[in-house]
């Protein structure tokens, strides 16, 4: 499965493309905290059978393409099923939310490290 993400700063627009159950959210902060704009979706023929990429895997214009215009303080979120089969999305919003908030600059690196650590742990729980 594959996003990808193409940021334009000059324009302050990202173009993405999905295929598989690999997802990506858009969260904008707000007075009320962070608010989720777009959760891509995932392409799936039936449950736990994702669209593929690459030999004998499914036709690429198949892809889900989406342009976004970026304000400042977005975060993007990617991940593989790892990380949304294993947490809901609202907590991933609180996590994100809970290391942005208040912060001078953003801990990107630790947020994705606290989030595949949960992520983990979830998965050896089930």
């Amino acid at each position: 499965t594959c996003t990808l993400l193409s940021v334009n700063k000059k324009n302050c627009r990202v173009e993405s493309l999905c295929i598989g159950d690999s997802e990506y959210v858009i969260y904008r902060p707000t007075a009320k905290g962070m608010e989720e704009i777009f959760h891509s979706e995932g392409l799936q023929h039936e449950f736990n059978l994702p669209y593929q990429v690459g030999t004998h895997g499914d036709d690429p214009c198949k892809a889900h393409c989406e342009l976004h215009t970026l304000y400042p303080g977005d975060v993007i979120v990617t991940a593989t099923d790892g990380l949304w089969d294993n947490l809901e999305a609202d907590y991933v919003k609180g996590v994100t939310e809970g290391f942005l908030k208040d912060a001078d600059e953003y801990k990107l690196h630790e947020l994705a490290v606290a989030l595949g650590k949960e992520a983990h742990k979830k998965a050896m729980n089930k």
